[in-house]
């Protein structure tokens, strides 16, 4: 089991505002609260050695959260680093 701030997550979410940090989409849905559903996810996966940084951390859409997981383009990966750098 991987140790995961809620910080972190939270940060990736706040910054995100409501909008997939990947296809640039909002979110599909509101949460109960209102607040938008979007998905943390670490670009270097914590299994692979990844850290549970607010540089190495998104918010996505559930789509593009599965394809992270099945595809894992490396320029897609590229682009999400990006994202979170400018963001932390």
């Amino acid at each position: 089991m991987y140790q995961r701030s809620p910080w972190v997550a939270e940060n990736a979410k706040r910054r995100a505002n409501g909008q997939c940090e990947l296809c640039q989409k909002p979110a599909p849905f509101n949460r109960k609260d209102g607040t938008p559903y979007l998905e943390t996810h670490h670009i270097e996966w914590l299994a692979s050695g990844g850290a549970d940084t607010v540089e190495n951390t998104v918010a996505l859409c559930p789509n593009c959260h599965k394809k992270m997981h099945v595809i894992n383009r490396k320029e897609d990966r590229a682009w999400l680093k990006e994202v979170a750098l400018k963001g932390a």
